[in-house]
């Protein structure tokens, strides 16, 4: 069996929480991509690499891809506010479209 590997991108959130838990208990190795390692620290289990990235910001997200494979992103907010400058499903989703679908 080959070694698996998961990139994820929106880590700490409700959802990606519970599914890093699980690809974990099934031998899959996980890196989460956060802004906030501290927060990570206290969710994730021991064994997921977590490295800094912010949507906002692109060179962040390309040194935090660095090596990775495969990628999931899970990117979400609780507030609904239109005037809010920057919605991380929106404005997060144009920083990484243009983003080198290789990063070595």
């Amino acid at each position: 069996m080959s070694h698996q590997s998961l990139t994820v991108i929106g880590a700490t959130g409700t959802l990606s929480v519970p599914v890093i838990k699980q690809l974990i208990n099934k031998g899959v190795s996980v890196t989460a991509v956060v802004r906030n390692v501290e927060k990570a620290r206290t969710l994730l289990p021991e064994e997921t690499e977590i490295v800094y990235g912010d949507v906002e910001d692109k060179e962040s997200l390309i040194k935090a891809l660095r090596g990775s494979k495969h990628v999931y992103v899970h990117l979400n907010t609780t507030s609904l506010d239109a005037n809010l400058s920057f919605h991380p499903e929106r404005e997060g989703s144009a920083t990484l479209s243009p983003l080198p679908s290789k990063t070595k």
